[in-house]
């Protein structure tokens, strides 16, 4: 069973990639949830701020693929190997995605989220040593 659950986990992220929302639909559902000036300022701060909710997401979504990764026993480069290629190919499934793009940067990002968890998992690992 260990096996299967970063499967299941990167399936999850795969079917994500197949919605598209922009930010038009965010700014309108902003402007609706809070009218008037509050509303404007809520969108305005959306506006330049997307990305940090955003790829801070795709970060974290990697990131917890490579622990069920390791988890199910495999190794930290396997693991690191795994997620490199899920994200490739998330990327590349998501230029088939009206509305959406897939590029190297979000890659990167999600690639980085893995080395984020490589980075907690090292420090956890370097405290039960003492």
């Amino acid at each position: 069973m260990r096996s299967l659950v970063p499967f299941l986990w990167y399936a999850m992220i795969f079917a994500s990639s197949c919605k598209s929302v922009n930010g038009e639909m965010i700014d309108k559902e902003i402007r609706r949830r809070a009218p008037g000036k509050r509303g404007e300022r809520l969108a305005a701060i959306w506006g330049k701020a997307w990305w940090l909710p955003v790829k801070g997401w795709h970060a974290t979504e990697f990131a917890v693929l490579y622990a069920l990764l390791r988890y199910s026993g495999r190794n930290r480069e396997a693991a690191l190997l795994l997620v490199t290629l899920g994200a490739a190919l998330d990327e590349f499934h998501q230029t088939f995605v009206e509305g959406r793009t897939g590029t190297a940067r979000d890659v990167l990002i999600d690639v980085g989220g893995a080395l984020a968890a490589v980075g907690v998992e090292s420090m956890l690992e370097s405290r039960q040593r003492g």
